[in-house]
């Protein structure tokens, strides 16, 4: 099954009335899961957010997936990075073999929960066996 990362959270609303485009003394909290992938992804976002002039603050690398949602969903961190069938997975779902479909249902389902899914990134977790050929 391919799993699409998407940015989870609030970009939309960090650009927007949070950060007040780096004029606020607020910092925008980027979090992110244990594995090396998802502490690059939140290195990268911060220094992103940073070089258009938000205070950024990091909780790099955080926690599991279950730890890094409570962060999120108390509002201990902003914004991090996660994956639609991560995410269907903490909302009690089935995945879903095709990413769009995925990503629409996620989407959907957490935004219930005050969550807000942006486009999702043109990345691929496909997992695959390399063997040699003889």
């Amino acid at each position: 099954m391919k799993r699409t990362a998407v940015i989870l959270v609030g970009l939309l609303v960090l650009l927007g009335w949070r950060c007040g485009g780096g004029g606020d003394d607020k910092a925008v909290v980027v979090g992110s899961k244990l594995d090396t992938e998802a502490q690059i992804l939140g290195h990268l976002m911060a220094a992103q957010l940073e070089a258009k002039g938000y205070s950024v603050r990091t909780k790099i690398p955080l926690g599991g997936t279950d730890i890094i949602r409570k962060a999120l969903t108390s509002k201990r961190i902003d914004v991090y990075w996660e994956f639609t069938g991560s995410g269907l997975n903490l909302l009690g779902q089935q995945p879903i073999g095709d990413p769009q479909a995925a990503y629409a249902k996620v989407k959907e389902l957490d935004a219930a929960n005050g969550v807000t899914w942006l486009p999702a990134a043109r990345l691929n977790d496909t997992y695959a066996l390399a063997v040699k050929g003889d």
